[in-house]
């Protein structure tokens, strides 16, 4: 299904019509009982990315933060820590990002209660990245942030 999807892409990008290119694919897949998808677009449409690939919705709570989207960005960042709830890895990185949109919304409390916890757990923060990280910018003038920064 790939290979068809790759094929109509190529078709459509050299400028011809991806269904006459694809008639015989067509066909096939009519008499199988698929779905025939006219044109690229759609095809994406249909694709699914699992929480647990490129840390999507980590980068989406992340995105809604830069546009100013303060509940969508916190309401993302918590489900992205609940579709990683059993993954020692991602986890941590799902906790960083709810940490670092509190931190770019301005809830400063929030975001400095959780770097303690996050800088103890493997695959969490270090005080290096603390200090150069611009994410963490918002917090750099409180004293709290500022212990947490120095070297353990």
């Amino acid at each position: 299904m790939l290979f068809l999807l790759l094929s109509t892409f190529k078709h459509k990008k050299m400028g011809q019509d991806a269904a006459r290119c694809n008639s015989k694919s067509k066909i096939y897949l009519e008499s199988q009982g698929s779905p025939v998808l006219s044109t690229p677009v759609r095809a994406a449409k249909t694709f699914s990315v699992p929480a647990d690939i490129n840390f999507i919705p980590c980068v989406l709570a992340l995105s809604y933060t830069g546009l100013g989207d303060k509940d969508r960005a916190i309401a993302a960042a918590s489900q992205a820590i609940t579709d990683y709830q059993g993954d020692a890895l991602s986890k941590p990185q799902a906790e960083i990002a709810l940490a670092q949109v509190e931190a770019q919304v301005g809830d400063v409390d929030a975001a400095i209660a959780a770097l303690p916890h996050l800088l103890e757990v493997p695959a969490g923060l270090t005080p290096g990245l603390l200090r150069f990280d611009p994410y963490w910018d918002p917090l750099r003038k409180d004293p709290r942030f500022e212990k947490l920064c120095q070297e353990k």
